[in-house]
């Protein structure tokens, strides 16, 4: 039996506490307090393997007896947290919201949170991310798809070779685990953020506790040791944030802090704060507490009510109480069940509650979300404010800058026959897949979507980001515009299709090209787009960037409606016009320069002389404050095929410009 050690009972009270403070917004100033998961996984990695370790040496381990002992720990609190989620799920969620709620309980329930979250919520700190109930539950996800491995592989190492090698082997792993995660972080931000294979050297470094050899040091030594593992876990917590690349490298500094706390904290000063009562009893219900508080956060964003100060220690009083019952009278009772078989407890522990989840969610996302409960109207706000195109075109609009998915993959209008058109560009091109969906189908053409993420194709021109107060490189941005360069060199197309957020690379990006900065440099980079365009189609057309709105206008109709309150859901055109006039200054020039270029501008189609608009016929046209959704792409392909024709067809007259004053 593994020895009792307070202080990481306290340590999990630190982490849990990190993580709800960060969640409860800027006022609580942890913007890095994310890495409370590390501290989570370090602590559970020394902790399991530290026991099967033990058994593994008294030859009393079993695989059933330690999943038997996982459901008894992880399933009542969690199916408890789940059962709960889904009431509050059918009272508040509209149909659309409730579908996706089912999809992402079915994948919860069966630990693989982590790749629902990276497919369908993408980015962690993204938008959509705050409206996601069960979104917290990626990181129990990657702990049990660890542990699904990690006993096996103890079992066959621990036969196989000399138990002074262990550390070794360890030591070996977690550096190659380091070097994968940061290869992700860099390669695959969203994928290496969530995912297994960029989190396990975490977990692992906790199992590397457990295999080195105890050694006496002197008190000074473990005071300053624990004290400088304390002061890494909080130097994250209250100095990274959302633009810091995690995990990576970065997560060395929680993971570092955590394990000299483990190994080096007890007895110590540090040990003694964190063994007190009160950190030891938080610590004790820190598991609910994790569940518990992110579901109230989001029910309480969908109801409007913004998470101030007093509501946040509100949310932080209830979350506490829940866990303490949660604890009381549901995990505590949950341990008469270790007298069971291991077959019996993981059958009626975790594959009955699996199966009924699995189950309820499939049933409500055949019933379409139950959309009797709302009125249609809502409905329709619900179900095209949640069509995201980059979750639709999936690894379209994602991937290694050079080597993107096939033509085949990414299709445009016309199902079959020779690739037509080509789009390229950023996240603001791949809203357009929609709107280019639809002409291309009208024109009968098949295009290829090649949009990605933050890399509009321009050419001769760099692209940096500030970090922490530093500028970072962008080391995504010229391979690709290399490789989009390299593609329209060797091939002909009857159309290439050019789109991008111009507002926003003219008005606060960093980028350079040679001497060139700012206007300048986004001027050089789309001379030369469109150029190699040229070069390379019988016809060039070049969408510019989409009227982008402030905060709250996105979702402003559903919110209207939902809430029976009078909102102004429109931009007002002069807002649109002065943040564009950057761009618009660089657009005016090129139209000039290139007469026989064809220009489609949305905020024709969006915009009267003073309005913008920011839904069609009922229906919401944005995604978020930048981007169009897939209803509103659509729509504004047909409003554009209705009065001005189809800039894609051959027909059409050079330099055609929908709206031209």
């Amino acid at each position: 039996m593994l020895r009792y050690q307070p202080h990481i009972d306290g340590l999990r009270a630190v982490a849990v506490l990190l993580v709800i403070l960060h969640h409860l917004g800027d006022w609580a100033g942890m913007g890095g307090g994310y890495v409370g998961v590390d501290v989570f996984f370090v602590i559970s990695g020394y902790l399991i393997t530290s026991v099967v370790k033990a058994e593994i040496e008294q030859c009393t381990f079993t695989i059933g007896g330690f999943y038997k002992r996982r459901v008894i720990r992880l399933a009542p609190a969690y199916f408890l947290v789940l059962v709960a989620t889904t009431v509050a799920a059918l009272v508040w969620m509209l149909p659309a919201e409730l579908a996706e709620y089912s999809r992402s309980a079915a994948a919860s329930s069966v630990f693989l949170a982590n790749f629902f979250m990276w497919r369908e919520v993408g980015g962690y700190f993204g938008v959509s991310a705050d409206t996601v109930p069960l979104l917290h539950l990626w990181s129990l996800a990657v702990e049990e798809q660890y542990y699904l491995f990690w006993p096996f592989f103890l079992l066959v190492v621990t036969r196989l070779l000399k138990r002074r090698v262990m550390p070794y082997l360890l030591v070996a792993l977690v550096i190659g685990g380091v070097a994968v995660s940061e290869w992700g972080v860099q390669k695959y931000p969203a994928a290496a953020y969530y995912l297994l294979p960029t989190r396990f050297y975490e977990l692992m470094v906790g199992s590397l506790l457990a295999y080195l050899p105890a050694v006496a040091a002197r008190a000074a030594v473990s005071n300053v040791l624990a004290g400088a593992g304390a002061m890494l876990v909080l130097y994250a917590g209250f100095t990274f944030n959302r633009e810091t690349p995690f995990p990576g490298l970065a997560a060395l500094v929680p993971v570092l802090g955590t394990a000299l706390l483990i190994r080096c904290g007890e007895g110590t000063w540090v040990g003694r704060l964190l063994s007190t009562r009160p950190a030891t009893q938080m610590g004790l219900i820190s598991y609910p507490a994790y569940l518990w508080h992110w579901p109230i956060l989001v029910f309480l964003g969908l109801n409007q009510i913004e998470v101030t100060r007093d509501v946040g220690l509100a949310v932080l009083v209830s979350t506490f109480v829940l866990s303490w019952l949660t604890w009381k009278f549901v995990e505590l009772p949950a341990r008469a069940f270790r007298n069971r078989s291991p077959r019996r407890v993981v059958v009626l522990g975790a594959g009955l509650p699996v199966f009924a989840v699995c189950l309820a969610a499939w049933m409500l996302v055949a019933a379409n979300g139950l959309p009797a409960r709302f009125p249609e109207s809502l409905n329709k706000k619900s179900e095209a404010l949640l069509a995201h195109p980059n979750r639709l075109r999936g690894r379209c609009n994602e991937g290694p800058p050079t080597s993107p998915l096939p033509p085949d993959k990414c299709i445009l209008g016309r199902a079959g026959g020779p690739v037509d058109f080509l789009l390229v560009g950023d996240s603001h091109a791949n809203h357009f897949t929609g709107f280019l969906d639809e002409l291309g189908k009208d024109a009968n053409l098949r295009g290829y979507d090649m949009t990605r993420s933050n890399t509009p194709f321009l050419p001769g021109v760099d692209r940096w980001h500030m970090r922490n107060g530093a500028e970072e490189h962008h080391e995504a941005f010229v391979p690709r515009n290399r490789y989009v360069s390299s593609l329209l060199a060797s091939n002909h197309y009857r159309v290439v299709v050019l789109a991008g957020n111009y507002t926003g690379f003219a008005d606060g990006e960093i980028i350079r090209a040679g001497d060139l900065t700012g206007e300048k440099a986004l001027a050089s980079g789309l001379r030369n787009a469109i150029l190699e365009a040229k070069a390379s189609a019988e016809k060039v057309v070049i969408i510019t960037t989409i009227p982008l709105l402030t905060a709250g206008l996105s979702d402003c109709s559903l919110r209207s409606e939902r809430f029976d309150t009078e909102l102004d859901c429109t931009l007002d055109r002069r807002h649109h016009e002065e943040r564009a006039a950057a761009a618009g200054r660089i657009i005016e020039s090129m139209r000039r320069e290139f007469t026989d270029v064809v220009w489609v501008e949305p905020e024709v189609l969006m915009c009267s002389e003073n309005l913008c608009e920011t839904e069609l016929d009922g229906v919401p046209l944005y995604k978020d404050q930048g981007h169009l959704n897939d209803y509103g792409s659509r729509l504004l392909a047909r409003r554009l095929l209705s009065r001005c024709g189809n800039p894609l067809n051959r027909v059409n007259s050079i330099g055609f410009l929908c709206g031209d004053k």
